[in-house]
């Protein structure tokens, strides 16, 4: 990834100018779980010799990785008045003339586009050189920069886990970081859906590594939303069982507009959002000394209370499942527990194609959000549906429905030369007379709510009429009829 301070990738090149602080941990699963080093051992610069297998695996807990340029590492490292700093950390390497990260805490590094293109065994070559480097001194990891669906599927995934198996215990010493595409692939999917087979091959080889990093920013390097920070890691870690879930880690970006304690609050606002940042999360592309302190001071505010939701509280995220339709006291309510959109549509009985009848945001209370139908819809049984979409899950939900209208009764009587109409509310009414023997004439019309004299034409036939006014609306069709005589 292109990380703005002059680093490039390509697989075990020394780089001037170390960028990166890495504070970390890892326990690999079944044969390959690795016994802990204590922390003091590293902090006093302890190396770990490549492929001891009883100390193969990142020693630390939790895991930090600060990747930015020096102010910022280095203030991250040193603190500030007020705020310890992380002092015992790792860094990606290579890092020149810095006591504070001698070679035995820093990491190696790989391109993952360059790993890409190899066959398994060459890619567990290409991450054991630079494991042991002789440039660079003995390693205590190495880290894989960066793992992309542009250039990752199932092929190179297969051959990912294919090396990390041929890497044995050493495994737990490669840190492997997901690019914000990969991360949002995954977050993006519902929970109930099965991961394609990319997807699906590339997560088998990174439950094998020591620690996965992933990138919770945009391409172009700013912050994800808070939706992002949500949702994406309640997703993940539901997807990494039965998986090391101490492997996880979230890599922060710069503010550009939000402030760390913004960003750290977004990300422990779901308690899968703070199982991850328990492990340690990271920080990418701070570019001052001011920076690295505010991600610190962020991560000591997380640190005090680290099972705590922040002051806004959780953030809703669907796992799907929660949609429904219920029908209390004559008024529909839709119950939607997750942000999204829902449209609700009334299909008449006997028909397939129904009318949207309103539309709605989520989270609704408990109790659910009360639908108002349109008074242009009749009494008669209907099928309500349910159509919500939201955080990467369509749900729908469907309710059987009667429908009725409580609305005054249509009157219509003579008065001599008018008829008198009454007419409910959201009713339209026509009025016509038909004599004896003749044809029917419209007179008339009337909307209600509304009371109206309706004149009869001048000049009318001596004879008898049938007078009768029918309408319709909300409370459905309705007919008064009423005969009158006009002379004789």
């Amino acid at each position: 990834m292109n990380r703005g301070d002059g680093m490039t990738d390509a697989a075990v090149r020394p780089i001037a100018g170390g960028v990166e602080v890495i504070r970390a941990t890892r326990r690999s699963r079944g044969a390959m779980r690795a016994a802990r080093l204590p922390v003091a051992a590293v902090a006093l610069g302890a190396a770990l010799a490549p492929g001891a297998g009883d100390a193969a695996g990142f020693a630390i807990t939790p895991l930090h990785i600060v990747y930015a340029p020096a102010a910022a590492a280095e203030a991250i490292a040193d603190g500030a008045p007020g705020v310890a700093g992380l002092a015992d950390t790792l860094r990606q390497g290579p890092i020149f003339d810095n006591p504070r990260w001698p070679a035995s805490r820093q990491l190696g590094k790989v391109s993952g586009q360059a790993l890409a293109a190899m066959s398994a065994p060459d890619m567990a070559n290409a991450l054991r050189a630079a494991l042991v480097d002789p440039r660079l001194g003995p390693r205590a990891g190495v880290g894989v920069d960066e793992i992309s669906p542009v250039q990752w599927g199932a092929a190179q995934g297969q051959a990912l886990s294919q090396a990390l198996d041929l890497l044995g215990p050493d495994a737990g010493r490669v840190a492997i970081y997901l690019g914000p595409a990969m991360v949002s692939r995954v977050g993006r999917l519902d929970p109930r859906q099965p991961l394609p087979a990319d997807l699906q091959a590339v997560m088998g080889a990174l439950e094998k590594a020591g620690s996965v990093q992933l990138e919770m920013f945009s391409g172009s390097g700013g912050a994800r939303s808070r939706a992002n920070f949500a949702i994406y890691p309640t997703r993940w870690l539901a997807r990494w069982a039965p998986a090391d879930p101490d492997t996880l880690h979230l890599l922060f970006g710069p503010g550009r507009g939000r402030t760390q304690n913004t960003i750290w609050a977004w990300a422990r606002s779901t308690p899968a959002g703070r199982r991850i940042l328990r492990n340690g999360a990271g920080a990418w592309g701070l570019t001052s000394a001011q920076e690295g302190i505010a991600w610190l001071r962020a991560e000591a505010v997380f640190r005090r209370r680290p099972d705590a939701p922040p002051a806004s509280g959780d953030y809703p995220v669907g796992e799907g499942g929660g949609l429904r339709l219920v029908a209390r006291g004559g008024t529909l309510r839709v119950i939607f527990p997750r942000y999204g959109r829902a449209v609700v549509q009334l299909i008449a009985r006997g028909r397939t194609r129904g009318q949207n009848v309103a539309t709605l945001r989520g989270p609704t209370s408990a109790s659910g959000a009360p639908i108002r139908l349109p008074r242009s819809v009749r009494p008669g049984r209907y099928q309500v549906r349910v159509v919500a979409l939201g955080q990467g899950i369509r749900e729908v939900a469907t309710l059987a429905y009667r429908h009725r209208v409580e609305a005054p009764p249509l009157r219509l009587s003579y008065a001599g030369s008018a008829l008198r109409v009454s007419v409910g509310a959201g009713q339209r009414a026509v009025v016509s007379i038909t004599p004896a023997a003749g044809r029917v004439r419209a007179i008339g019309k009337v909307t209600g709510p509304a009371t109206r004299m309706v004149p009869l034409p001048r000049g009318l036939p001596v004879g008898r009429y049938l007078a009768r006014v029918v309408a319709l609306g909300q409370a459905g069709r309705q007919v008064a009829t009423v005969r009158f005589s006009v002379g004789g």
